[in-house]
């Protein structure tokens, strides 16, 4: 995930983001100790979250806290936040620090290593598997449509699976109205039955008058 508008709202965006990746990726049946593991990389290309931290990357984990004590609630769901601003200051030139680690490799690549085709040249040289992604992403940087197509499909996805969780849940609710349209059928058809049996047991006694009355109350309900 890129942030570079509206940065207040990560923690939110981030727990927004993951749910419905959680949600997506389950199927119905799902027992809960088989739910995916949900893991969001987020990219701050803003102001740093942490100023007063030298670490670019931080990990979050939901957790318990009771009193001085806490423990992680559960490991389905991870949060990294990235902080492309502190990578960009810390790390204006490629150098051998650089290079030797391929994390802050990719994050330079992002930040600066655009800049300069010989930086990018060696990059890539140094770690073949970012190849591929840095001709993709500066293909993307570079074409609006692109952007926008990825905005697109994003939006759609969401949209998809909003319309799905409507009609299941309009499904659920026809079928519990037709459970309890079903039970005041039972109901009234038992009604009608004992109505029939206690107009014959009358006319067996020889009633006929009391057996014909209760028929047309009967056939006035």
């Amino acid at each position: 995930m890129d942030i570079q508008c509206y940065p207040e709202d990560i923690e939110n965006r981030s727990l927004l983001y993951a749910s419905q990746l959680m949600s997506v990726n389950t199927v119905r049946g799902t027992k809960f100790k088989d739910i995916p593991q949900v893991i969001v990389i987020t990219l701050l290309d803003d102001a740093p979250l942490f100023p007063d931290s030298t670490d670019y990357v931080s990990i979050c984990r939901l957790g318990w806290t009771t009193g001085e004590q806490s423990a992680q609630a559960t490991d389905r769901m991870l949060f990294v936040l990235v902080e492309l601003e502190k990578v960009r200051k810390r790390y204006n030139s490629l150098d051998d620090e650089v290079l030797s680690d391929e994390l802050l490799s990719w994050l330079y690549l992002l930040t600066s290593g655009f800049n300069k085709a010989e930086e990018a040249g060696a990059i890539m040289d140094a770690f073949p598997d970012i190849e591929e992604f840095a001709k993709m992403y500066g293909f993307a940087l570079d074409d609006p449509k692109v952007v926008q197509a990825y905005a697109d499909f994003e939006s759609a996805e969401r949209e998809y699976q909003s319309r799905k969780d409507y009609f299941e849940r309009v499904e659920r609710e026809a079928r519990e109205r037709g459970y309890e349209k079903g039970i005041e059928q039972g109901i009234e058809q038992g009604i009608e039955q004992g109505i029939e049996q206690n107009i014959a047991i009358l006319r067996a006694a020889g009633m006929d008058d009391a057996a014909e009355l209760l028929a047309r109350k009967a056939r006035n309900r």
